[in-house]
């Protein structure tokens, strides 16, 4: 379940020696979201490390994150306050602070989803299988003509692979129907009517749900 009520998140930056500067859109369960009353905050533990607002950049809502410690390698989790359902959602999503760091930008920003569920890395171990299934980075993004989606699957799914718009309409299914595992990789061409802008790759295989921003530039 979701906690209720909006949080009080806070830091003191003068308790910290090192900051980590996160640049990142968040989906909810897969779907787009944005408000400009939303709140993501960074968290070691239950210790809150960083919060910020959305601004709007270039059509998207993209949130400019500086994150403290006072140690590298601390594990960083995300949390979500949506304020149109009042609700805190948690990160599926963990990434490790390293002093000085950068992590997303504008154009190619760190994609986090948050559900109701219990926070867990999206990120793969080098050398070990997905527990389920990952979706990597659309490459090249941005791209003009065309780019390649490729994800991983543990094991035989029923695969619904599709690109979405910010506002959360489908506007092209990239790979449909059951998959064998491994890798697969789909290129996709977008037609003359496609407007230019930021959209999301959204795979749900079985029960699973994974999400990745693309930027479409022509």
């Amino acid at each position: 379940m979701c906690e209720t009520g909006r949080p009080d998140w806070s830091i003191t930056p003068s308790d910290f020696e090192s900051t980590m500067s996160i640049t990142a859109t968040v989906t909810v369960e897969g779907a787009p979201t944005a408000s400009a009353d939303d709140l993501l905050a960074a968290f070691a533990g239950d210790e809150v490390r960083g919060v910020a607002m959305p601004v709007s950049v270039g059509g998207q809502m993209v949130y400019f994150l500086t994150a403290y410690a006072n140690t590298s390698g601390d594990t960083l989790s995300f949390r979500l306050y949506e304020s149109a359902t009042n609700l805190v959602r948690v990160a599926a999503v963990e990434l490790a602070f390293a002093a000085n760091a950068v992590e997303g930008t504008p154009a190619s920003p760190f994609s986090i989803d948050v559900g109701c569920g219990s926070s867990s890395t999206a990120r793969d171990v080098e050398g070990e299988q997905p527990e389920q299934g990952t979706l990597h980075p659309p490459f090249p993004s941005p791209f003009a003509h065309q780019t390649t989606f490729a994800y991983d699957l543990a094991q035989p799914a029923q695969v619904h692979l599709a690109l979405y718009d910010l506002v959360g309409r489908e506007v092209a299914v990239l790979a449909e129907g059951l998959k064998t595992a491994g890798r697969h990789t789909v290129t996709f061409q977008p037609d003359a009517a496609l407007p230019s802008g930021v959209y999301v790759s959204r795979l749900r295989h079985g029960a699973h749900i994974a999400s990745r921003t693309v930027i479409y530039a022509r």
